[in-house]
């Protein structure tokens, strides 16, 4: 009676376990839910764009500190391999407190961009929805290829062979990558932009997006240069 009585005492604590660790947050939004609404959707990609700005994006590193390459542009003073003038002068040390946070910044697009595109796709409104949902859903899928291209060429550009991710972390067996060849990676961002290039409009014909979002013209333009650095 006993040994009868811990078996059951046992399966009643092991279904109450995991009735309490299978229940969902109501707090929270599912990443099903969130790609199968164009309003969601719409605001994961604008998360994308979102690792674009700042200091460590194109508000001042990736575009003013990265590319100027004398003192009479952006930096001055003493040579320093720890600070800007390290980098203005093709000396940074690889403790230059300029280089990890814009690095980080552009692999967090990555990522973002990444789980939109996997999403997006595979998402019922983007497969089934009315033709307006079809056709916005589809501007999205393209602008988040068009910016992981965007983030990958200014680390190409900027660090030269690195990792490349390609999916969401949360799919990765293992995280530590190691570096790809750079050829491989402007193939890969080719193909991407192909596809974008055939699904989003030109500016003169959107009819959803903001003048501030990526229309053809930016992924041809984008994807040419790339084709130019390979």
């Amino acid at each position: 009676v006993i040994q009868i009585l811990l078996a059951v005492t046992s399966s009643l604590c092991l279904l109450g376990c995991k009735k309490y660790l299978d229940v969902e947050n109501p707090s929270t939004l599912s990443q099903t839910a969130v790609f199968n609404s164009v309003s969601y959707a719409n605001s994961a990609v604008i998360g994308v764009y979102n690792q674009l700005i700042g200091d460590n994006g194109y508000g001042n590193r990736i575009s003013c500190l990265y590319p100027q390459s004398s003192d009479d542009f952006k930096t001055s003073g003493d040579y320093n391999p720890n600070d800007r003038r390290g980098i203005g002068k093709y000396g940074a040390a690889p403790t230059n407190t300029e280089l990890d946070k814009p690095f980080s910044q552009l692999y967090t697009g990555i990522e973002r961009a990444n789980i939109s595109i996997k999403y997006i796709p595979a998402s019922g409104i983007y497969q089934n929805g009315t033709d307006a949902e079809q056709a916005q859903m589809r501007d999205l899928y393209a602008e988040a290829l068009s910016l992981r291209a965007q983030f990958y060429y200014e680390l190409v550009r900027n660090w030269g062979d690195v990792p490349a991710q390609w999916v969401p972390s949360a799919d990765m067996t293992d995280l530590y990558q190691p570096q790809t060849n750079r050829d491989t990676i402007y193939e890969h961002l080719l193909n991407d932009l192909k596809i974008a290039e055939d699904l989003v409009p030109w500016r003169s014909d959107a009819t959803t997006q903001v003048p501030t979002r990526i229309t053809k013209g930016v992924v041809k333009g984008l994807r040419a240069r790339i084709a130019l650095a390979c």
